[in-house]
């Protein structure tokens, strides 16, 4: 089973934005380790996480459902519509992008 947007079509300035944080990064990475746990667990039937993929974190399910979450490290903070619409624009870019649009989750932990 494949991913229905591509990892070769991951590439230019929208998916390179968020980059630049370290604090983030770590992060993500922690959540991406306790992600990659999931494939241990067959009941959860995660077959592939996908690290800063289409979103942060992009989870592929057995039965074909796909998981793409974004990440940000920062459980304090408000967002207003202005700072949630890149956010929001980046899913909907993902999800015309996809050629399983009825099987996609699209997640924001902030």
């Amino acid at each position: 089973m494949e991913w229905s947007i591509p990892t070769d079509r991951l590439i230019g300035p929208r998916k390179l934005g968020g980059r630049t944080s370290k604090r983030g990064f770590i992060f993500q990475d922690a959540y991406t380790c306790l992600k990659l746990t999931d494939l241990l667990d067959e009941a959860k039937n995660v077959i592939k996480v996908r690290p800063e993929g289409a979103q942060d974190v992009d989870i592929l399910y057995a039965d074909g459902r796909e998981e793409y979450i974004q990440l940000k490290d920062s459980p304090d903070d408000r967002y207003t519509l202005a700072e949630l619409r890149p956010i929001l624009q980046s899913f909907a870019i993902d999800l015309l992008d996809s050629n399983n649009a009825l099987k996609l989750t699209f997640i924001l932990i902030a």
